[in-house]
Order: C-alpha cells, then sequence, then structure tokens
C-alpha cells in the first residue's frame, strides 16, 4: 500500500519550525490566462506566480516571535513522503499575529520564488 502524504516539516534558513497540522505548500511558477474577444478565443498571456508556504505554529517560552520574520529567506516544505521543495527568497507577508487558548497560535506565509523540488 502506498505511503500518502500526512505530515510536514517546514524548515525557515534550516531551523525547523514548530508547526501545528495543516500546512500548505503553492508551487508557483507560470499561470495562464485565456483572452476572449468578441467572437473567438484569442489565445492566452502568461504571468508568474510566487511559491508559497503557509503555517500556523505554537508559541512557546523563550521563543522570539520577531525570529519568524526576514526577507531573502529560505523556506522548506518537506513531506513525510520524501519529497522536498524550497521557496527561495522568501518574505514573511503578514506581521505575526497570535492567539491566546490554542497554543499561542501564529499563523505564517512566506511567499518568494517559485517552489523548486529538490
Amino acid at each position: 500500500m502506498a505511503k500518502l502524504l500526512g505530515r510536514a516539516w517546514i524548515e525557515k534558513d534550516g531551523q525547523v519550525l514548530r508547526t501545528n497540522e495543516g500546512a500548505t505548500l503553492e508551487l508557483g511558477g507560470i499561470a495562464s490566462e485565456t483572452k476572449v474577444g468578441n467572437n473567438a478565443v484569442l489565445g492566452h498571456t502568461e504571468s508568474i506566480v510566487p511559491g508559497a508556504v503557509e503555517c500556523q505554529v505554537s508559541l512557546a517560552e523563550g521563543d522570539r516571535v520577531s525570529d519568524f520574520r526576514g526577507s531573502g529567506l529560505v523556506i522548506s516544505f518537506r513531506a513525510d513522503t520524501g519529497q522536498r521543495f524550497i521557496v527561495r527568497d522568501a518574505v514573511l507577508m503578514n506581521p505575526p499575529q497570535m492567539t491566546d487558548g490554542d497554543g499561542g497560535a501564529i499563523p505564517l506565509r512566506y511567499e518568494g520564488q517559485p517552489a523548486e523540488e529538490v
């Protein structure tokens, strides 16, 4: 029976983050958009879409929230099925925001270059 993705580890510049379940990876790359005229499909245009990693971390004693910030970061998404993806030149998209009573949950979204499978 094939093993399916069940867990993922997120790293920021080589440091494994203490993530909760539910991390996501958007590969990014080339997106196409159909262009339609009055009586026909004219063709399509292409644009680049950033790679992105979203996760939620739990704030623990001794953690520095400022450590989640930065630019020019390397964010890694490593699946328990063996695949690993890297988003380079990443930046934290929004200031960290934490919630009490939920293990100090802090949602993080990093965007950068389209993800590379390594």
